[in-house]
């Protein structure tokens, strides 16, 4: 086996063990199973998926694969900026008053990216990555961040994956932190704030119309499902017979 380097990519639902304790659970995995696919979505080669862990995924890419490896800022940006917009989808589309309904809109979405060493080891039909700096990873979805800084949803980048990528956090208005873990040195790492880059932009005024009629189209599908609704749910609003895009209130 070779030792590799690369970057792993960790997408991770906030509040996920809470909504499922109070949710009635087929309402709750309709819901989670949709925000599942908006990340998924964004997860594209040269990023590999090897494997999940209830509220996350896990992905990882060889350091090699990328020409522009700055570009995984962008697609952080872009998979949180989706799931938000899917989020704000349904709770503005729904008129149920199940608990998972009223529910989700405790959840947000943690990003992490770190850059170290791994080896890719074969289990039988499964493929998992061994190593220190995979272990540190995970290690980084138990963090202080929240208590620190009040954020239920961001990314968190390692000073490893930023020098990898040749990102100066400064410049992206990033702020800086240590976390501490048993084994390990101190761990710097910075918070990049994106439900402040975003601006909380409503669904109604996206610029890009394509995101729109995709979640647009999924919510349509989802939402009648865990309201049980034969006729759906969405009285308040009307859509484009072409595109089934989002065009207002009624």
């Amino acid at each position: 086996m070779n030792i590799e380097t690369g970057y792993f990519f960790i997408s991770d639902i906030t509040g996920y063990t809470q909504f499922l304790a109070h949710s009635e659970l087929d309402h709750a995995k309709e819901i989670l199973d949709a925000l599942f696919e908006s990340i998924l979505e964004n997860i594209e080669p040269p990023l590999i998926v090897s494997n999940t862990q209830g509220d996350a995924i896990i992905c990882y890419a060889p350091s090699h694969a990328f020409h522009q490896p700055g570009q995984l800022l962008d697609v952080m940006e872009r998979t949180y900026f989706d799931f938000r917009r899917l989020l704000q989808l349904m709770k503005l589309n729904n008129t149920c008053d199940c608990n998972a309904c009223l529910n989700m809109s405790a959840l947000d979405l943690k990003i992490f990216l770190h850059y170290g060493e791994y080896l890719v080891q074969q289990i039988g039909t499964k493929t998992d990555l061994q190593g220190a700096d995979v272990i540190l990873a995970h290690l980084l979805m138990k963090n202080s961040v929240f208590d620190k800084f009040g954020l239920p949803g961001y990314g968190l980048l390692t000073d490893a994956a930023l020098r990898a990528m040749g990102i100066d956090p400064s410049a992206e208005g990033m702020l800086a932190h240590i976390e501490q873990y048993e084994h390990y040195d101190a761990i710097n790492v910075y918070i990049h704030d994106v439900p402040r880059r975003s601006l909380a932009p409503e669904p109604l005024q996206a610029t890009n119309t394509n995101a729109i009629a995709i979640n647009t189209a999924r919510v349509a599908k989802i939402l009648p499902v865990i309201c049980g609704r034969k006729e759906g749910c969405f009285p308040r609003y009307t859509y484009t017979n072409e595109s089934n895009i989002l065009l207002g209130r009624e």
